[in-house]
């Protein structure tokens, strides 16, 4: 190779190294510009929630830890996540669906805790509804109340599970 080649060969070389420089600034001018886009929305979200925790506190006071962690994921509880708990959450989520086609008045529904082993994939006999329906009681503040003595699974009072609700 030529001293003229070599020369030809450094400076596309050069070329390229120079055009590959001005990407990487131009990526990590983005990178700075949506990392400051990333800031502004999660202060936007914090300053949200504390609107809406101070406006309405009542309303957030009331929520049981089960409504919460469907509202706002499990960091926002001190309650350990367990399995059982989280079949506990899972039922409150689905619990609409679960208990349609059952007989209800208003707010006040009820089943038998055999819906809940045919209808929850989660649960697959009696003992682990028995175990996950005392938790449904303790995770939802006993708006779902689960009566040992005949197997019965009473809706006390409304659940707030999405933040449209509250």
């Amino acid at each position: 190779m030529s001293e003229q080649d070599t020369v030809k060969q450094l400076k596309i070389h050069r070329t390229r190294i120079d055009a590959l420089a001005e990407s990487v600034e131009c990526l990590e001018h983005k990178i700075e510009s949506l990392e400051r886009e990333l800031d502004t929305i999660r202060d936007e979200r914090e300053m949200l929630l504390g609107k809406l925790a101070s406006s309405d506190d009542n309303a957030l006071a009331g929520l049981s830890p089960a409504e919460r962690v469907l509202i706002d994921g499990w960091d926002t509880v001190s309650t350990k996540r367990t399995k059982n708990r989280e079949r506990a959450v899972s039922v409150v989520e689905q619990w609409d669906d679960i208990s349609r086609n059952v007989r209800s008045d208003d707010l006040l529904k009820s089943m038998k805790q055999k819906n809940l082993v045919n209808k929850v994939d989660c649960i697959d006999n009696f003992t682990t509804a028995a175990r996950v329906m005392k938790y449904v009681q303790k995770t939802t503040n006993g708006k779902i109340v689960y009566r040992e003595d005949d197997g019965v699974i009473v809706q006390k009072e409304e659940l707030i599970t999405d933040i449209d609700d509250i």
